[in-house]
């Protein structure tokens, strides 16, 4: 019906007041139809009666529209306005912990018109909340990712932050370094190394698109009580400027949530962004630490090391070794084959060392020919044997060089804390140098361990 006024309720009034005359004025002619008399039916006095009776017929009845609609209207007018007030609030406070389905959703309490605007209403708080919500996390990702260099401590926290807010039972990161995908973070996934030569990783990587599909059989993730197959994976790759700089692999054993791909589009820009980051400053690290030659520590960086190691044997109680070893007669190799020859050996040399020893060991190039081992929580029987066991592996190896087959020896000084009585790292250098200096005048190829009246092992 058109609208004659700006007043639902006016407009009610009016029409139904119109409705009501236009049955005063017709009753009399619908009685003369039935045969009533026409004396009593057509007189002033009969329309008078028909036109009050139209009018206050038309009047109870808007008067119960408004007395059942009214209140329900106010009712809902004043719970949006509560909730208006609620999510002023909330975003201002930028906290929405106290607006939830109880407090800020209207009273849906009809099958009628009214109870499908409350419906509609909170369908659009709903809406408005989980915006919020994936906004929310978005920031609070790219917050907590931005302040973070360290590449482990970067990559597994991204991880635990998108494992939490995609629901997913577990994940890994891939990062592309040096030319392979390598396994960065990883969070309940079974025999991660394979999933890294996945095709569905490499196409996911080269696309730069977010993938849904099925986990292959072969892959388990391991749940809190047991092992199950999960029903779908996620693969995200993480760029920086369309340079590829990983995968993330998230994987459930439901379905993922609808908001799951939009919150994953939103954040996976900054932490590409906070990737870079990092890889920039694991590489300037790298450049600033290790040789470029050798691949091992250079002389600055490794007494930085030394320092922290003796450091923390000295407070720990435990035992310390330290070996330097130097490449006998190695100037005649420069001399003889030239220096290019002589890189050869020094890296070759360097890895024969760095193979021999444990992880927690530390290889430093300490000068020119010389290389200097830190041996955490080594005790004195052991460091003359690990010097041993490198002085018989670099014997052994040969470096070919234009068809020539080159050898070379090493003399090994060793020292260990607390059997030499130091209070720094450096007079324990001090004793290793002067093994070393005994174990060439002794006639090289040898290792001597120091003691205060030394004598060659």
């Amino acid at each position: 019906m058109p609208r004659l006024t700006k007043k639902v309720f006016a407009d009610l009034a009016i029409w139904m007041l119109g409705f009501g005359i236009v049955v005063g004025i017709i009753f009399p002619f619908l009685l003369l139809m039935l045969e009533f008399p026409e004396a009593e039916v057509i007189r002033p006095g009969f329309f008078a009666i028909t036109l009050a009776a139209g009018v206050l017929l038309a009047m109870v009845n808007y008067l119960l529209v408004y007395g059942v609609v009214q209140p329900r209207l106010n009712l809902l007018v004043e719970h949006m306005q509560s909730t208006e007030g609620m999510i002023h609030n909330a975003t201002r406070q930028q906290s929405w912990g106290h607006c939830d389905a109880k407090s800020c959703f209207v009273p849906q309490d009809s099958d009628d018109e009214i109870g499908a605007t409350a419906a509609a209403f909170n369908q659009l708080v709903a809406e408005l909340m989980r915006s919020r919500k994936l906004d929310n996390a978005a920031s609070e990702f790219s917050h907590a990712l931005s302040s973070k260099l360290d590449l482990d401590e970067l990559n597994q926290h991204a991880l635990d932050l998108l494992i939490e807010h995609t629901e997913a039972a577990a994940g890994a990161v891939f990062v592309e370094m040096q030319g392979e995908l390598q396994v960065a973070a990883n969070r309940g996934l079974e025999r991660v190394e394979s999933i890294a030569q996945s095709n569905h990783l490499l196409n996911a990587l080269n696309s730069g698109e977010i993938r849904q599909l099925d986990l292959p059989k072969e892959v388990m993730v391991e749940g809190v009580l047991t092992s199950f197959r999960p029903s779908q994976i996620l693969l995200i790759p993480v760029s920086f400027k369309q340079q590829s700089q990983g995968v993330v692999v998230l994987a459930t054993g439901t379905a993922f949530p609808r908001d799951a791909l939009w919150l994953l589009g939103l954040v996976r820009q900054g932490y590409g962004l906070a990737l870079n980051n990092a890889l920039t400053h694991s590489q300037l690290q790298h450049i600033a630490a290790i040789d470029p030659l050798t691949d091992v520590y250079n002389r600055r960086f490794g007494l930085a090391r030394l320092h922290e190691e003796f450091g923390r044997s000295r407070r720990s109680g435990s035992p310390f070794g330290l070996c330097i070893f130097d490449i006998d007669h190695f100037k005649s190799v420069n001399d003889t084959y030239g220096h290019l020859s002589g890189d050869k050996v020094l890296a070759g040399v360097a890895e024969q060392a760095r193979e021999a020893l444990r992880s927690e060991d530390i290889l430093i190039r300490y000068g020119g020919e010389e290389f200097l081992m830190v041996l955490p929580g080594a005790a004195t029987s052991q460091v003359a044997e690990v010097g041993e066991r490198i002085r018989k592996r670099i014997e052994e190896m040969r470096v070919e060089n234009n068809g020539t087959s080159l050898s070379v020896t090493v003399s090994v000084g060793c020292s260990a804390y607390p059997d030499d009585q130091v209070e720094d790292e450096q007079t324990l250098i001090g004793h290793a140098d002067e093994a070393l200096y005994q174990a060439k005048a002794g006639g090289r190829n040898r290792v001597v361990r120091y003691r205060p009246a030394t004598s060659s092992e």
